[in-house]
C-alpha cells in the first residue's frame, strides 16, 4: 500500500550517480555548497524512508483496528437478536468484553501512530525546504510528492476509520437500550412471580387458618 513511498534520494534521478561519483573524484567539487546539497538528498532520503514505515505500520495498525471493530458490532447485533436465551447471552457478552479490550488497545496504537505521522508531516515540509534553500531541488519536489503520496493514504483510512467507529457508537447505543428494555422485563416479571407467590403464601395461610378452625368446631360438637 506505500511502495510508492519508498526512497527518494538523487540517484533516483537518471544519470545523477555517475555525476556525483565523478564529482567525488575531484577534491576542488567539495565546496560547502555541493556538501550542503549532498547533505540534503541524504537527509530527504532518510526523512522519506522513516516516512514509509511509519505509514506501513499506520495503515497496517488501521486495518487490524477496522477488522476487530467490524467483529465487536457483529457480536453487539448478535446479542441484541438473543431474547430468552441468558446462557448465550453471557457467553457473547464475555466475547464482546475481550472485543472492547482489543479496539481500546488497538485505538491507542493507532493514535501514537498518528500522532507520529504529524510530527513526520512538520518534519517532511521542514525537509523539503532546507533541500530547495540549498539548491537541491530534485529531493525537495521528491519530499513533497512523498509526503502529499502519503497524506492522501493516511487521511482517506482516517476517515473510513471515523465512519466504522460513528457505526460501532451507534450500535452500542442500540445494545444498550436492548439490554436495559430486558433488565426492565425482567425485573418486571420477577416482581410479578414475587406478589404471585406471596398471594400462594397468603392462600395457603388461610387454607391452614380454615382448617384449624374447622377441627376446633368439631372438638366442640365431640365434646
Amino acid at each position: 500500500m506505500v511502495s510508492g513511498i519508498v526512497y527518494c534520494s538523487n540517484s533516483n534521478k537518471p544519470g545523477v550517480e555517475n555525476a556525483e561519483n565523478e564529482k567525488l573524484q575531484d577534491p576542488a567539487t567539495l565546496t560547502n555548497s555541493y556538501l550542503m546539497k549532498n547533505a540534503a538528498g541524504v537527509t530527504v532520503d532518510a526523512a522519506c524512508s522513516l516516512l514509509t514505515q511509519t505509514v506501513a505500520a499506520l495503515l497496517q495498525t488501521h486495518s487490524d483496528y477496522v477488522e476487530v471493530m467490524l467483529e465487536l458490532m457483529r457480536l453487539m447485533e448478535y446479542n441484541v437478536s438473543l431474547k430468552g436465551y441468558e446462557h448465550e447471552q453471557d457467553r457473547v457478552w464475555e466475547l464482546i468484553l475481550e472485543a472492547r479490550a482489543m479496539c481500546n488497545e488497538l485505538k491507542q496504537e493507532q493514535q501514537k501512530l498518528l500522532q507520529t505521522f504529524r510530527s513526520l508531516e512538520r518534519m517532511m515540509e521542514s525537509v523539503g525546504e532546507a533541500a530547495f534553500a540549498t539548491g537541491a531541488e530534485y529531493p525537495g519536489i521528491i519530499a513533497g510528492e512523498r509526503l502529499f503520496s502519503a497524506q492522501v493514504r493516511v487521511n482517506h483510512a482516517q476517515k473510513s476509520l471515523e465512519e466504522i467507529e460513528e457505526r460501532l457508537q451507534q450500535t452500542n447505543v442500540r445494545m444498550i437500550e436492548e439490554t436495559a428494555k430486558r433488565e426492565e422485563e425482567k425485573n418486571k416479571r420477577k416482581l410479578q412471580q414475587e406478589q404471585l407467590d406471596e398471594e400462594n403464601d397468603n392462600d395457603t395461610i388461610e387454607d391452614d387458618d380454615t382448617g384449624g378452625e374447622s377441627g376446633q368446631d368439631k372438638e366442640n360438637d365431640d365434646m
